[in-house]
């Protein structure tokens, strides 16, 4: 059996690469420009 923190862990840091993507495209957009 799976611990339910590991899979809290999981979900949690799935959902923060999902939001901190658009920060980095952004981020590396001002970078550029």
């Amino acid at each position: 059996m799976e611990m339910p923190e590991n899979k809290l862990s999981d979900m949690t840091s799935d959902r923060f690469l999902e939001a901190s993507r658009p920060i980095f495209i952004k981020t590396g957009i001002k970078m550029k420009a």
